[in-house]
């Protein structure tokens, strides 16, 4: 049977100094030592289970833990709350920008212009002098084309007729439309004018030519373009997929 001391109080032979205890105390179940009674430190082995560390702190469940950590650097997940961010954020570098989607991103922008005149008197399509050539520097880009036309109409007939415009890449129409003119004799003339605009997919890096052509029909009348120094414009731009 384990011997047992049964006292009020344990005091130093003058009451002035601790007592120090070699061994362990074993508390009763419900009875509690006043932390002010407690000097000294506590051994880490006796606060959790596992290895006490720098790098460690003490979890609710009792054991000792690595801590995670607090670099930017290692952030790869989650959402930072904006209660986070303060101050002046220092500007972005773009070139350090990667994995953002691309698409709609305009890649390259070319302009062509010119005033140099053409008629057509028949129904066969003929080539206006506006054209422009592009280079896309992806497969998966698209190409968009914008095209501001000077056309005027001549009639000497009273007679309607319709001047139609086409646009091509390479040769091949990807694009059409039609404008209607009343009859008229008298070498009445219409200013009219042509907009249009198309989204390509030419799916090459080679350069492509895009060109627009017109023609009129019927006879007694003719189409006119860039006429009495009118400019016309073509738009490419390249967008990203």
């Amino acid at each position: 049977m384990a011997a047992k001391l049964k006292v009020d109080q344990i005091e130093s032979v003058d009451g002035s100094a601790n007592v120090t205890l070699n061994n362990s105390i074993t508390m009763a179940s419900g009875k509690t030592l006043p932390a002010a009674s407690l000097t000294g430190t506590v051994p880490t082995a006796s606060l959790g289970t596992g290895t006490a560390g720098s790098g460690n702190f003490l979890r609710g469940d009792g054991s000792w833990q690595a801590a995670g950590s607090t670099s930017a650097s290692d952030l790869t997940s989650g959402t930072l709350p904006m209660a986070r961010l303060s101050g002046t954020l220092p500007a972005l570098n773009g070139s350090a920008l990667t994995n953002l989607p691309g698409g709609g991103k305009i890649l390259q922008v070319v302009e062509t212009t010119t005033s140099t005149a053409k008629s057509v008197g028949g129904n066969t399509y003929t080539g206006t002098n506006l054209l422009g050539s592009i280079t896309p520097s992806a497969t998966s880009s698209r190409i968009l084309v914008m095209v501001n036309q000077s056309i005027v109409m001549r009639t000497d007939t009273t007679d309607a007729r319709d001047v139609h415009v086409k646009l091509t890449r390479d040769g091949t129409t990807i694009l059409t439309n039609k404008f209607p003119a009343e009859g008229e004799s008298n070498n009445r003339h219409y200013d009219s004018g042509y907009a249009g605009s198309k989204i390509d997919s030419p799916n090459t890096t080679s350069s492509v030519t895009y060109e627009t052509f017109f023609k009129i029909s019927g006879s007694s009348a003719d189409a006119l373009v860039q006429y009495d120094g009118g400019t016309s414009t073509i738009f490419l731009m390249e967008i990203g997929a």
